[in-house]
Order: C-alpha cells, then sequence, then structure tokens
C-alpha cells in the first residue's frame, strides 16, 4: 500500500486492538500500480512476501537461504558482505545528530514531539546511561555485568546445612 513506501505504518487504530483488528482483517501488499520509481517488480515482490500476515506464507519460513535465493537478491554477493567488503550506504556523521527526516510523517502535530524528545535525549541523565557502553568497531556492547564474590558461609552455619 502507499504506506508502506511512505514510511508509514499500513496499519492505524486508536487501540493495540483496533490495530490488531486491522491487521487480521486485511492483508497489505503493494500492488502494481503503486510500486515507487526506481524500484523493480522483483523488490516489491520481495518487500509483499516478506509482510504476509500469516508467518507460514511468509519469505523466511524455511530460513535465511529462502531469502537469499529471492530474485531480487540474486546478484547480491553474500561472500563479500561477510567479509566485510561491501560498502556501508550510510555512515553517520559523528558530529551530527543522525536523524533522516525522510522516515517520518510530516505531520505538523508529530513535531513538537520530536522537539521534546530531542531535548530529553540530549540531557546529562539519559547520556549517562549509555556511560558504560562501547563500540569495539563491529558491535555495540553493553557494560559487563560485575561478579560478585560470595563468600562461604561461617563454619558453624555448614554443619547445619547437612
Amino acid at each position: 500500500s502507499k504506506s508502506i513506501l511512505n514510511f508509514q505504518r499500513p496499519y492505524i487504530g486508536k487501540s493495540r486492538k483496533e490495530i490488531r483488528d486491522h491487521i487480521l482483517a486485511k492483508q497489505v501488499q503493494i500492488k502494481k500500480s503503486e510500486i515507487p520509481p526506481g524500484w523493480s517488480l522483483e523488490a516489491a515482490d520481495f518487500i509483499n512476501k516478506c509482510l504476509q500476515r500469516k508467518p507460514a506464507n511468509r519469505l523466511g519460513l524455511r530460513g535465511p537461504n529462502e531469502v537469499k535465493q529471492h530474485v531480487w537478491l540474486k546478484d547480491f554477493d553474500w561472500v563479500a558482505l561477510l567479509e566485510k567488503r561491501v560498502p556501508a550506504p550510510l555512515v553517520p556523521d559523528k558530529n551530527a545528530d543522525n536523524f533522516d527526516s525522510r522516515y517520518i510523517n510530516n505531520n505538523n502535530s508529530n513535531n513538537e514531539n520530536i522537539r521534546q524528545n530531542g531535548m530529553l535525549l540530549r540531557r546529562p541523565s539519559i547520556q549517562a546511561m549509555f556511560n558504560d557502553y562501547y563500540c569495539n568497531g563491529e558491535i555495540i556492547e553493553p557494560p559487563k555485568p560485575v561478579q560478585k564474590r560470595v563468600p562461604p558461609p561461617p563454619a558453624n552455619e555448614q554443619q547445619l546445612v547437612r
């Protein structure tokens, strides 16, 4: 549907139940007439197969090779990806707020919420929650939990345990 292509949720509702009812009532798919410029029929087919409501019909049910063998990905160099020879499509600027406004609804009522959330995320108390995280160049890892050494029980308690 057009909502998918505009990065909007395909199902809307005022409550989780209402959204669930919409999901159960209608299968979302990209119709041939809705394929955006620059997309191939194979790309639309790939998305449609990934968006199947019933997991039994979804692409990838039979494992990752099913996804990798889809016609849209037939020429993709999976070995180069595994060996990290595929250039990143986006390299974020370390000194910027890495946020792409193309991926939000341009609904003016959301702009104030987005601005407030941005301000909240800049608070030192929020940033402090991430102080012990680090990136080793491959993955971002949380801090390792501190192992507390539990001393053995006193000798008189050991006799009671028998």
